[in-house]
């Protein structure tokens, strides 16, 4: 949960507006005394509250379907509708910073750029301005009379100037539905898209271009979480429309690279064309906790001739073709890439249609991801068009699971499929020269790979593969400890590893993968059951080079396994945490303060002692979850908590309204839990007091003055935190918007 105060023009708030998303974040505008907005979405680690913001001197304006109002008498600091309201094109030309533009329920029909979402100018920072939908009203903004963009956050060519981009601009709970163009932004930063729909292109599709939605040149800090897109692109000849690229995979230069420290989360994204998403000529962005899949769904052009009728294609791709230095050092985790091409085809082709995540880029950090139901395989190294090196990427704790398999529908194989080759229909694969200056020095470690298709199987060729199928890549790079077979093919099958016995491995229904504050939930369910054999039995990351003595300055041999919190957006910051790390033993662990890649040294944040040679391991991820339960870590993406222990919070869950001095209740389930717990409030990650302490865990209730702490003061500031934690922080559960 996310609570911040917002006082607006003097003494009295504004009358409240409410807006429940489809995520189960809530909005709250407050009046006569400050109130809480509140927006919901379950972190692992900590409960965020923003208290007591610095007021924001800000314009409300009115926007319906059928306005004729000029815009002095739009603006309203009580609801208007219908005629009374003004139009877009009026609001796109006189938005000032700080002004709210609320758009009311209706469909509306733009016709060009005047009358999308196109701000005739920037915002400030702290003075955002905003077009959202009010009080959760239904607002569908249709382009199928458009000939624009449904979002422009630029000019909408190369004009070469940085000031026709439009920065600091927040969009809210509004539907886009028939675009064959999502949206632009160039020079175009600090930015953000949260709780919208992007639905449906025009036609069959066939007017779509490559990029639908492209955040490019030098267009950095965007925040984009909460939204879905879906259903955009075709397979005509070859295929077309990418609902997402942050950079262009083709064409990079300098200026129109600089796309760098984005975060994209939450967000549900399915049914593209070339691919569903892409993170290209981009740096140290944060892409997270989303759901991306591209089963079979198309009927346009060569579609039609497939047995299914219908075609999927790529899901992820992180390439760059401009051999600059503009691209990787990126996170993912947290992420499901799925159902690449399933239920439909064709595969291949020219490309890699069934395809997981191809990587072509260097330096990033991918972990804690799920790869599951794709015809071929989950990740791949390399690709035929991009430039850049594809070294020093480090790939661990990730789950690959029933990849491989071609359907025509769940349990229906089809394999008359002429494009498929059984090298693909792997884990994990090498696509070119390793050792070549290319290929270098990725790690690749603790990864769990299960029912791959070509450790089993064979069509036409004459060799079986194994789930990791580098090849000779093992000269020079470093794929070790993994659970599943690595190596070359070979002319008799592979004895697959054993079964890490799943909780529900169900991958017959891509939509019964759901989101549910904040955590994506459903079938698959692939953590680990109490006896699998998969528990404990990974390894240390790294290793301590040289020793230390009451220190904060820690070497290691290979510090790339790590992020610092510094990527990523800004507008997302409280939700990023540097890592923690254990060091020596599982149970000494301390939080990343600094990184210094280049020298392989870590700034920690409070002073320790170590030996040389001693294990490191990561002990808490970017979202502050604790992955290091046990002796070891575990394989793949999901850690077992010993003895199940389990707290997670059922009030407030993003329908409430709060206001400061209110009482109210915190409610939580706690299981496996003897200790009681302690509520306190952060800034940063600075504990600044307690709420209160000795709070018993079984409970599962603390009735708080909102706001309070334990000594009867009421807390300011901004950045504000609020966690609940056991006392030794190894379970905690949280909400934040």
């Amino acid at each position: 949960m996310n609570m911040k105060s917002i006082p607006h023009r003097g003494a009295a708030c504004l009358r409240p507006h409410i807006e429940k998303s489809k995520t189960g974040r809530t909005d709250v505008r407050p009046y006569k005394k400050p109130c809480w907005k509140i927006r919901m979405r379950t972190l692992a680690w900590c409960l965020i509250v923003f208290l007591a913001a610095a007021p924001v001197w800000a314009d409300t304006f009115w926007v319906s379907p059928n306005g004729q109002a000029n815009w002095a008498q739009a603006k309203s600091e009580t609801p208007l509708s219908g005629t009374a309201c003004t139009t877009l094109a009026t609001a796109n030309a006189n938005v000032a910073p700080g002004d709210i533009i609320y758009l009311r329920e209706g469909i509306y029909y733009p016709t060009g750029r005047n009358n999308c979402i196109h701000p005739g100018r920037s915002g400030i920072p702290g003075n955002r301005i905003s077009y959202q939908n009010y009080n959760g009203e239904n607002v569908t903004l249709d382009g199928r009379d458009s000939t624009s963009e449904a979002l422009l956050f630029c000019a909408g060519w190369d004009t070469g100037n940085p000031a026709d981009g439009r920065s600091h601009i927040t969009v809210k709970g509004i539907h886009f539905a028939h675009w064959d163009k999502l949206g632009e932004m160039r020079y175009a930063s600090y930015n953000e898209i949260a709780d919208c729909i992007f639905s449906g292109h025009k036609g069959d599709g066939t007017g779509v271009g490559y990029n639908s939605f492209l955040i490019y040149q030098q267009s950095s800090h965007n925040w984009i979480y909460g939204n879905t897109w879906h259903t955009l692109g075709h397979y005509v000849g070859r295929d077309a429309g990418v609902l997402i690229n942050i950079g262009h995979d083709f064409g990079g230069t300098i200026t129109n690279s600089g796309n760098d420290y984005n975060t994209v989360e939450d967000n549900h994204f399915y049914a593209g064309g070339h691919h569903v998403f892409g993170v290209n000529n981009a740096k140290y962005c944060v892409i997270r906790n989303n759901y991306v899949h591209n089963e079979g769904w198309s009927s346009a052009g060569d579609c039609a001739n497939w047995p299914t009728g219908v075609c999927g294609y790529r899901v992820m791709s992180m390439t760059d073709d401009s051999g600059l230095d503009v691209s990787g050092s990126n996170l993912l985790e947290n992420n499901s890439i799925s159902y690449g091409g399933q239920y439909g085809g064709p595969h291949l082709v020219t490309g890699a249609s069934g395809s997981g995540l191809t990587i072509d880029t260097k330096k990033n950090i991918i972990r804690y991801n799920n790869f599951f139901g794709n015809v071929l395989f989950g990740v791949r190294f390399g690709s035929s068009s991009a430039k850049s090196t594809t070294n020093d990427n480090h790939t661990y704790n990730n789950t690959f699971y029933c990849l491989g398999y071609n359907y025509d529908s769940w349990g229906v194989v089809n394999e008359d499929d002429t494009y498929l080759l059984d090298a693909y229909r792997c884990a994990l694969y090498f696509y070119g020269t390793p050792c070549s200056g290319n290929f270098d020095n990725n790690v690749i470690k603790n990864n769990l790979a299960h029912d791959i298709w070509s450790e089993t199987h064979r069509r036409t060729g004459l060799a079986y593969y194994p789930a990791f199928n580098v090849g000779n890549a093992v000269a020079c790079n470093t794929i070790t400890d993994n659970w599943g077979n690595s190596g070359s093919g070979k002319t008799t099958p592979f004895t697959p590893y054993p079964d890490p016995k799943f909780i529900d491995p169900d991958v017959s229904d891509p939509m019964a993968f759901i989101f549910v504050n904040g955590t994506w939930t459903g079938k698959p369910d692939l953590s680990l059951q109490a006896d699998s054999p998969a528990i404990d039995n990974a390894v240390h990351l790294t290793q301590t080079n040289g020793s230390g003595a009451n220190s904060t300055t820690l070497v290691v041999d290979d510090v790339k396994y790590f992020q610092d919190g510094t990527w990523g957006s800004d507008l997302a910051r409280a939700t990023l945490q540097a890592d923690w790390i254990a060091v020596g033993t599982v149970a000494n662990s301390v939080q990343i303060r600094s990184i210094n890649y280049d020298t392989n040294t870590i700034t920690i944040a409070s002073s320790m002692t170590w030996m040389d040679d001693v294990p490191v391991w990561l002990y808490k991820k970017s979202d502050g979850n604790i992955i290091l339960h046990g002796a070891a870590p575990d394989f793949g993406a999901h850690e077992y908590i010993t003895g199940g222990a389990i707290l997670q919070l059922t009030s407030p869950n993003g329908g409430e309204e709060w206001r400061q001095g209110e009482q109210r209740q915190i409610t939580w389930t706690a299981q496996g839990i003897s200790e009681t717990l302690i509520i306190e409030i952060l800034q940063g990650e600075t504990v600044l007091d307690t709420v209160a302490t000795g709070v018993n865990a079984a409970s599962g209730t603390y009735n708080w003055t909102v706001g309070r702490l334990a000594n009867g003061q009421f807390v300011t500031g901004s950045n504000l935190k609020i966690r609940i934690r056991t006392a030794d922080g190894a379970v905690s559960a949280s909400m934040r918007f």
